[in-house]
């Protein structure tokens, strides 16, 4: 599986000022997934883009 590896999800739409979890599984098995860096694009509906930091929380997924 490609680290860079780009997707266009489904829209979601969320509240402003509300809190959204997201959660993505990895198909990669690392010796210390706690060391792996994780972040997302996401976009407001004016075009304008956030980098989002994650992490992991343990079954594989961040």
């Amino acid at each position: 599986m490609n680290p860079k590896q780009r997707t266009k999800p489904n829209r979601i739409e969320v509240p402003r000022w509300r809190p959204h979890d997201f959660a993505f599984q990895s198909l990669a098995n690392y010796e210390n997934p706690y060391s792996i860096s994780f972040s997302a694009v996401v976009t407001n509906p004016d075009g304008d883009e956030t980098c989002v930091l994650g992490f992991y929380d343990g079954d594989g997924t961040c």
